[in-house]
Parts: structure tokens; C-alpha cells; sequence
């Protein structure tokens, strides 16, 4: 039986996502140790994202249309390990919804590069990923919205 040739497009794909699902672990395990540094040592900043009722913005030109809500950042100087740790849990979400993502494309991927693209696993990979992008991100989104607004 003869060996197919790996193509250097796949191999590189491959390095790429690979490369990407480190990076996005290393980024999830900053989070982590910033969020407990930040209970520990205290003085950690956060920034929220904030709706505030357009009535309490006075800095809008007069020919502005106003609408209902205005979004707004606000900065936390010295956030109490209760925000810290909310702050973390909406950050989390998307990052363990980006790691899982690129761990099956990764797999995917190193099944392609192998020579065996259509496998049952592959099915059952594609079907993951599309599960995270249809069901995962609207709930990392609603849960960063929630954590934003407690």
C-alpha cells in the first residue's frame, strides 16, 4: 500500500490551528492567574459593558436622534473578588468555546493531513463544530451579557 504525500497546505493548516490552540490555551490560563492575582493582591481593573438610559447622556448634540440606551465602559478602579471572578467566568466562556472549536478543527485537520478525511470521528468533529458555532456562541454571548449586567 502506498503512502500519499501529505500537501504542504494541509500541513500548514494544521501548524497554523495548532499554533492558535496554544496561544488561546496560554490566554485562557492568563485569565485565570490575572483574575486570582487581582483577588489576591487586590487593585485589579475591570471594564464593563454598560447600557445607560440616553436621558443621562447631556453630551449628545441637539440634532443627535436619541435613541433609548447608550452603551457605555465602565472602569472599575478596585473591583471586589466577586466582580473579578464574574468579570473571569464572561471571559472564560468564549475562551473554552474558542479552544474547543480549534482543538476539533485541529483534529480534523491532522486526520486530512494523515490521508483519511472521511471518517465516521470526522462526521461526529463537524458536527461538534457546528453545534459550538450555532448553540455555543449565543450562549457565550448571552452569559457575557448577564455577567455584564450583575
Amino acid at each position: 500500500m502506498t503512502e500519499t504525500p501529505t500537501s504542504h497546505a494541509t500541513s500548514f493548516m494544521t501548524n497554523a490551528v495548532t499554533l492558535l490552540l496554544v496561544a488561546g490555551i496560554a490566554f485562557g490560563v492568563f485569565l485565570v492567574g490575572s483574575a486570582l492575582d487581582g483577588v489576591v493582591r487586590g487593585g485589579h481593573e475591570l471594564a464593563v459593558r454598560q447600557e445607560v438610559s440616553a436621558d443621562e447622556v447631556s453630551s449628545l448634540p441637539i440634532s443627535v436622534d436619541r435613541p433609548q440606551t447608550v452603551p457605555v465602559t465602565v472602569h472599575l478602579e478596585d473591583a471586589r473578588p466577586n466582580q473579578v471572578f464574574v468579570s473571569l467566568g464572561r471571559d472564560l466562556v468564549a475562551v473554552t468555546l474558542i479552544v474547543a472549536g480549534l482543538w476539533l478543527l485541529r483534529l480534523l485537520l491532522r486526520s486530512v493531513r494523515d490521508g483519511d478525511p472521511f471518517t465516521a470521528a470526522n462526521v461526529l468533529r463537524l458536527r461538534a463544530i457546528g453545534f459550538l458555532l450555532v448553540v455555543g456562541a449565543p450562549v457565550a454571548h448571552l452569559v457575557a451579557y448577564a455577567c455584564d449586567q450583575w
